[in-house]
């Protein structure tokens, strides 16, 4: 038992991350695999159908799959990292809830067109998962990230934030999300951010 505490306070940042990880997988693939409660809804009055769709945003859009990777590298007091941990925990449990009480369509275009960039789109789209939208969790996790790593390192800030919100503009141009489920993860993440500052023991 003491090896493996040992090897646990070694390894905490990778156990954890890995943790957080998993929890995600859990999540959304796991809400999504269960039948929803009521017909999926396409939210017609969103004003993503304003918004053409530009599939060269994929490029930003996947980006948020590097960008937690930061603050695991960045972030080396054990306690701040523990405090994006529990902010990245409860987003994503409380997105998992809402999905399940929100199944939405994505407004995805009738076609993704030709090209390396809709091609990418294409396997994205058939890749996710078609029901868990609101909040969107993919702007969620980038503003988390951006206010961890800002909260870090200062000067970095402007730059993260900028990052997070061609992120989430992305969403909309990829045709992935609703506007609504932009502002749903923006308002998430700023829900969780106090947790970023709060003792974790």
């Amino acid at each position: 038992m003491d090896r493996l505490r040992q090897w646990l306070s070694a390894h905490e940042r990778a156990v954890l991350f890995s943790a957080v990880v998993a929890l995600f997988a859990v999540c959304y693939f796991g809400t999504a695999s269960l039948p929803p409660w009521r017909p999926r809804e396409v939210l017609a009055w969103d004003p993503v159908w304003l918004v053409p769709y530009v599939p060269v945003f994929i490029v930003p859009y996947i980006s948020v799959f590097v960008m937690p990777l930061v603050p695991v590298v960045i972030v080396r007091d054990r306690m701040r990292f523990r405090r994006a941990v529990v902010a990245f925990v409860v987003a994503i449990i409380a997105s998992g809830i809402v999905f399940l009480a929100l199944p939405l369509a994505p407004p995805h275009p009738p076609d993704v067109g030709a090209g390396v960039f809709a091609w990418l789109t294409g396997v994205l789209y058939a890749l996710d998962v078609p029901t868990n939208l609101f909040p969107s969790l993919h702007v969620s996790i980038a503003f988390l990230t951006a206010f961890i790593v800002g909260l870090e390192r200062p000067r970095w800030a402007p730059w993260m934030l900028g990052w997070a919100a061609l992120i989430a503009v992305s969403t909309l141009f990829v045709r992935q999300h609703y506007a609504v489920d932009v502002f749903g993860g923006v308002f998430l993440a700023l829900l969780c951010r106090p947790l970023l500052t709060r003792p974790v023991r």
